[in-house]
C-alpha cells in the first residue's frame, strides 16, 4: 500500500484507488507529466526549466496546473504523491 497526502489529510493508495490516480493522471498534460516526475526527484523550477527547455515562469504555471488538477495544497505534497505513484504510473 502506498501513501499519498491530498490536503493535509493522508490518504492510502491501494488497487481500487488505481483508477482515481489514473483519472487523474489522463487529465495531465504530457509535459505536467514531466514536471510531476522531476518535483518527485527535489529539482528546483529552474532546474526543471533547463531540462525541459522551457522558462521558470512556464514551470510555474505548470505547477499551478498540478496543484488544481491533483486538488493539492503546496509543492511539498506534489512531490509526495509523485513518489507515491512514480514507479505505477508517471
Amino acid at each position: 500500500m502506498y501513501v499519498t497526502r491530498m490536503r493535509n489529510a493522508t490518504v492510502p493508495v491501494t488497487g481500487s484507488d488505481s483508477s482515481i490516480l489514473l483519472e487523474k493522471l489522463s487529465a495531465l498534460t504530457a509535459q505536467e507529466r514531466y514536471v510531476l516526475r522531476w518535483i518527485g526527484i527535489g529539482a528546483t523550477n529552474h532546474q526543471i526549466g533547463e531540462q525541459l527547455y522551457i522558462s521558470e515562469t512556464t514551470v510555474k504555471t505548470h505547477v499551478t496546473h498540478l496543484l488544481n488538477r491533483l486538488n493539492l495544497k503546496n509543492r511539498s505534497s506534489v512531490a509526495i504523491y509523485a513518489n507515491s505513484i512514480s514507479h505505477r504510473f508517471i
